[in-house]
């Protein structure tokens, strides 16, 4: 129902932003974005998530670009087994996470009537909520039993995460618009895990929405 919900926000923002005077927009670039987690190992699987993204980005016409933007992204990832204490422990674990992003960086367009990009950025990460959900094992040591439950429970993770960004795209003229397209890598380098172990929430991504020339 959330991501219903998102979707359909999303769309009308779309709409209002195809139909505003771009005089009167300092954001001149809105996009919808699906992404999907790399952070694959034995303990840990990818998760598909998606995100909604508005960019000021300087003048159209020049070869360099300057840019800078606020994005909501939420991202998946799975886990078989995370230790909670001495005594507990979950399995089958779903890590959702919700951040806003703020990246400033440039793009270099090439071509004449449909332009090819290149985009770079350094982004800041402000974790909105992480939640996780999952078998909850725990453990009487007295008395040697086990009791399980599913469970939907805050993550301990830290809030505060930075990275760079590296994408390539199209804009595609239409009318007083351009349609983008832009598939990029998001590469997080803050360990998220106040603990030991390792978290990183590094992901593919694919955008698509309209800009303003």
């Amino acid at each position: 129902m959330k991501v219903l919900l998102i979707l359909i926000i999303a769309i009308a923002q779309l709409s209002a932003f195809s139909q505003a005077d771009s005089n009167k927009l300092f954001f001149n670039e809105l996009l919808v974005s699906a992404n999907r987690t790399n952070v694959n190992d034995d303990n840990t699987a990818d998760r598909n998530g998606f995100g909604i993204g508005i960019y000021r980005v300087g003048k159209k016409s020049k070869v360099f670009n300057l840019l800078f933007g606020f994005e909501y992204n939420k991202t998946s990832q799975f886990k078989k087994n995370v230790f909670i204490g001495h005594f507990a422990n979950m399995t089958d674990v779903i890590y959702n996470l919700n951040c806003l992003s703020i990246p400033t960086g440039y793009r270099i367009n090439m071509g004449k009537k449909v332009k090819f990009f290149i985009e770079q950025d350094f982004y800041v990460d402000l974790g909105l909520s992480s939640k996780i959900k999952g078998d909850y094992h725990s453990y009487s040591p007295t008395q040697g039993t086990e009791i399980t439950s599913h469970e939907k429970l805050n993550a301990d993770l830290n809030s505060f995460n930075f990275g760079v960004s590296l994408g390539l795209g199209l804009r595609i003229p239409i009318k007083k618009h351009e349609l983008i397209l832009k598939p990029d890598y998001k590469l997080g380098i803050r360990n998220l895990s106040p603990t030991q172990s390792v978290f990183d929430n590094s992901y593919f991504r694919f955008s698509a929405g309209i800009s303003h020339q």
